[in-house]
């Protein structure tokens, strides 16, 4: 009874003539939607980023590859020193505590 049209074909917005430029073909509105998005570079120029990077250079999303590498080793380091600390630390507290005569009460 209907012909077969996606929901973008029915909910087109038709403009009038005198808006629209020879030079410039109307967008489809999956053009309208993503077109104000910042792309990709390069070979992934097509591909929309989420999360949208913003301009300024405190952005993690701007930062050079080695930098954010950086970032995350020294992150990771730090991560397991921690854990490497307590776990080294914890034997020794007996130790410790005879070599610098504090009293060590076990329960």
């Amino acid at each position: 009874m209907f012909p077969e049209q996606s929901p973008w074909q029915i909910c087109k917005l038709e403009m009038p003539e005198t808006v629209r430029s020879p030079a410039h073909p109307p967008l489809s509105h999956a053009e309208i939607a993503v077109s104000w998005l910042k792309h990709g570079v390069g070979r992934d120029k097509n591909i929309v980023l989420v999360p949208q990077p913003t301009d300024s250079p405190r952005d993690p999303l701007n930062w050079p590859l080695w930098k954010r590498d950086l970032i995350f080793i020294i992150f990771a380091a730090n991560s397991a020193v921690i854990y490497w600390w307590a776990t080294m630390l914890t034997p020794g507290y007996g130790v410790l505590a005879q070599q610098f005569n504090i009293v060590y009460i076990s329960f």
